[in-house]
């Protein structure tokens, strides 16, 4: 295995994920995390639904590496099964699920991320959450990751509304204390 991926061989990696061996699969479908090739998008949409939940939980993380999946592009089609994993009934699928959707920033996911943070699982909730908080844009001299100004903007395009609820919900998520909330945050939290 180690050969294949050190050689790059996409196709013999592909064909890996149909071997009999949990193992083997798992082990191949790691190895295309560090290869985002196209041609293994179909195959590996394909583990996520693998009975193995080794198998769809690195099926996710390798989707997750490819970039550019707006509506016009071939990679689009990749969002609605990663959605579709974050209610896997194991949760490290639903995790690497949700790290890859935060890493495509399709605004379509946003929705199935929101949802993610009332998974049962708190790595769920927390993966979503960190998901949605790469959403926004950083404003000028803003550190990544530091606090954003009371009306942040989303790289989605969502309603300002839209987006300063989105940014309560991942502070709530992330376990922000009552007290660290902005003012605004706050009174919306409070109704």
């Amino acid at each position: 295995m180690r050969r294949l991926k050190r050689r790059r061989d996409v196709a013999e990696l592909i064909a890996l994920l149909q071997h009999k061996s949990p193992r083997v699969r798992r082990t191949a479908a790691n190895a295309l995390v560090s290869i985002p090739d196209r041609r293994s998008l179909e195959p590996l949409v394909a583990a996520l639904g693998d009975e193995d939940p080794g198998v769809r939980a690195n099926a996710a993380l390798a989707l997750g590496e490819f970039e550019d999946a707006r509506t016009e592009t071939p990679l689009a089609a990749i969002v609605e099964p990663l959605a579709t994993a974050l209610k896997d009934p194991d949760p490290s699928v639903r995790v690497m699920a949700a790290s890859a959707l935060g890493r495509m920033k399709d605004p379509r996911a946003v929705g199935h991320l929101e949802s993610a943070l009332e998974d049962e699982n708190e790595l769920v909730r927390k993966a979503a959450a960190a998901a949605l908080a790469g959403f926004r844009t950083e404003e000028p001299g803003e550190a990544p990751g530091e606090p954003s100004a009371p009306e942040p903007v989303s790289r989605s395009g969502l309603a300002p509304e839209r987006t300063a609820n989105l940014v309560l919900a991942v502070r709530v998520a992330l376990g922000v204390r009552a007290h660290q909330l902005l003012p605004h945050e706050a009174e919306k939290k409070c109704m």
